[in-house]
Formats: structure tokens, C-alpha cells, sequence
């Protein structure tokens, strides 16, 4: 099978094949042909990852990760609609040398209350006027693509043939080079200290990224205080636009139910954008 080449040598098994495959299993008219047990999943990861082992859960983007890591992700079609490429430059202010690092990732982290996850800032206290105001999905992905300059404490140590490894003021711009069909936005709520920010983020229903359009299509919520504490709740969005009432299905273990979507969430993690399709300008 396809499915076993860039298995990770220690996961490679018909188990992990049978627990991935099941994933994306189809019957012929499209519908899924049998649930997937989180339990096998679980399982299986365990094999890797110590921390999973008794069927003990995680943090929801760590799980992520790892589930990712389980595969060489990037050779497979499911992969390549996820894939974002991002590139990082530092350009010295005293001699304009610029270097540039590449980075391929699955996923857009966005942080929600500091800008440009600068290290001073994080350090800063979180006052309750600032917790208290909503900031939009939009709104942190046009700070996370803001100018970040490097000074004080965290100057640059340039290498170039001018500075000779002296420290420097510099500034630090990231460029998203690349997107793929599907986005996955997430939303650092947690502090070096292990604490959560429960700053309200509005969800934009589209958002625009180098003049494309993504749809939103739902969420994961973390109901609790510290990331070693809380409960994940899943949010699946009608986007059609016939849902006027905007309701939303929510998944807890077992429950499922239907509720009316609140846009202005306190805890949301996990965010997930489809392409719009066709691509604004074109033709259907």
C-alpha cells in the first residue's frame, strides 16, 4: 500500500496503516464507510509517544503535531492540501545584510495576546483591561505579519563581512510564502508560566490571505484554566448560506447536539478554514 512508505520505523505496522487509513475510508458514494475509535488511535500513537499510553489525553494542537509526525506527511495528498511555507528574514539596520529562513509547516500559529511572540512581552503581566478586549482572527494575522524590530535585549548578532558578529538593531518580518486548500489557525493562549489568556478572539467567517479567500469551518474549544487542565470541545460550522440562524453542531465525547454559534469565543484553540472555491476573479 501507498500508506506504508515514510511510515516512522517505530510505528510501522499493519495496526497504524489499518488506524490511518481509517481516517479518510469512503464507500463508494462518498460516505464514510465505519467511525473512527479514538481508542485505537490512542493506542497506536502510544507506541511513540510515552504520554499517550492508558489512553491518557493531551493538549489538542500537541496531539496534532505528533499524529502528523507519525507519517513523512509531505509525499501524501491529504498532506500537501495542509502544507504552509513561511518565510523569516532579518534584515540588520546598520548594514542591511538579510538573512532568510524557510520554514514548512501544517499549521499558522497566532499569538493572542502578544505581538510578534516578542520574549519581553510575554513576560509582561496580563492586565484585565487588556484581556477584556476582543481582537479578531483577522486582526492577529495582519500582527503576526507586522515588522518586528529587534532591539535592546533582544538585538540581532549580525555575521556579515561589515558587522562582524557585533549585536545590532534589526528587524524581523515573516512572509507567507505558501498556502494550501486547508488552514489550520492556532491560537496560543498559553504563557511560559503555563497560564491561559482567555481574551475573546472573533472568528471571521472568511478570512484574506495573499489575496485568497478562506472559508471557516469549525473549531476546537479548551474549556479550562491551564493547559494541564480542561476539557476539548469540537465545533463543526454550516457555512452555507442558507444557515441564517448560524448554527453549529457540538461534539463533547459522546454528545452531540446542535446550538447556535457564538463568533466571540473565550476559549477558542483550534481553528480550521477551507479554500473558497473557485478563487475570487475566476470563472466557475
Amino acid at each position: 500500500d501507498d500508506l506504508d512508505v515514510g511510515l516512522d520505523e517505530g510505528l510501522k505496522s499493519n495496526e497504524l496503516v489499518t488506524v490511518l487509513k481509517s481516517l479518510t475510508a469512503t464507500e463508494a458514494n462518498g460516505k464514510k464507510k465505519h467511525p473512527v475509535n479514538p481508542y485505537d488511535l490512542l493506542d497506536t500513537l502510544s507506541r511513540k509517544y510515552p504520554e499517550y499510553a492508558k489512553r491518557r489525553q493531551q493538549d489538542a494542537h500537541d496531539f496534532l503535531l505528533k499524529l502528523f509526525s507519525c507519517v513523512d506527511l509531505f509525499p501524501f495528498t491529504f498532506t500537501k492540501q495542509l502544507e504552509i511555507t513561511l518565510n523569516w528574514s532579518v534584515t540588520c539596520s546598520v548594514c542591511s545584510a538579510k538573512s532568510v529562513l524557510e520554514e514548512r509547516t501544517s499549521h499558522l500559529s497566532l499569538s493572542v495576546e502578544y505581538d510578534n511572540d516578542d520574549i519581553t512581552a510575554r513576560m509582561a503581566s496580563l492586565s484585565v483591561k487588556k484581556l477584556s478586549q476582543a481582537v479578531s482572527v483577522g486582526d492577529l494575522i495582519k500582527r503576526k505579519l507586522q515588522d518586528c524590530p529587534l532591539v535592546d535585549d533582544n538585538r540581532y548578532v549580525c555575521d556579515s563581512s561589515t558587522c562582524k558578529g557585533s549585536r545590532t538593531d534589526a528587524v524581523q518580518r515573516l512572509q507567507i510564502k505558501h498556502l494550501s486548500t486547508h488552514l489550520i489557525i492556532h491560537l496560543n493562549r498559553f504563557t511560559d508560566a503555563m497560564e491561559k489568556s482567555r481574551r475573546r478572539v472573533s472568528v471571521d467567517r472568511v478570512v484574506q490571505i495573499n489575496g485568497h479567500e478562506y472559508i471557516f469551518k469549525g473549531m476546537v474549544v479548551h474549556q479550562g484554566s491551564t493547559i494541564q487542565y480542561g476539557h476539548y470541545v469540537a465545533i463543526l460550522y454550516d457555512d452555507d448560506d442558507s444557515n441564517e440562524s448560524k448554527q453549529a453542531t457540538e461534539i463533547s465525547d459522546c454528545q452531540v447536539k446542535s446550538s447556535a454559534f457564538d463568533a466571540h469565543q473565550m476559549d477558542s484553540y483550534l481553528l480550521f478554514y477551507s479554500l473558497k472555491w473557485p478563487p475570487p476573479g475566476t470563472c466557475e
